[in-house]
C-alpha cells in the first residue's frame, strides 16, 4: 500500500495542477513498487482534488492537541 500525506502547494500557485501532479507521481511510484492500493489523508481544502482523482472518503477522524496553560 502506498500512502500520500502532506501534499500542499503555495497559495500563489494553487490551481495549476501541481498538487495533482505530485499525487499522481506518488501513486505511480507505488504502482512500480508493487502496491495495489493507496491511502491518503486530506484537509477539507484538498478533498475535492482527491475526489476528482477517484479517491473516496472511507472514514473521518478528529485531531486533538494538548491544552496549554
Amino acid at each position: 500500500m502506498v500512502g500520500v500525506y502532506a501534499v500542499g502547494t503555495d497559495e500563489g500557485v494553487r490551481g495549476r495542477g501541481i498538487g495533482t501532479a505530485m499525487t499522481w507521481a506518488c501513486l505511480d511510484a507505488g504502482r512500480r513498487w508493487g502496491c495495489g492500493a493507496a491511502v491518503l489523508q486530506s484537509s477539507e481544502m484538498g478533498a475535492r482534488l482527491y475526489e476528482s482523482m477517484g479517491f473516496r472518503t472511507v472514514t473521518s477522524y478528529l485531531l486533538f492537541s494538548a491544552k496549554r496553560s
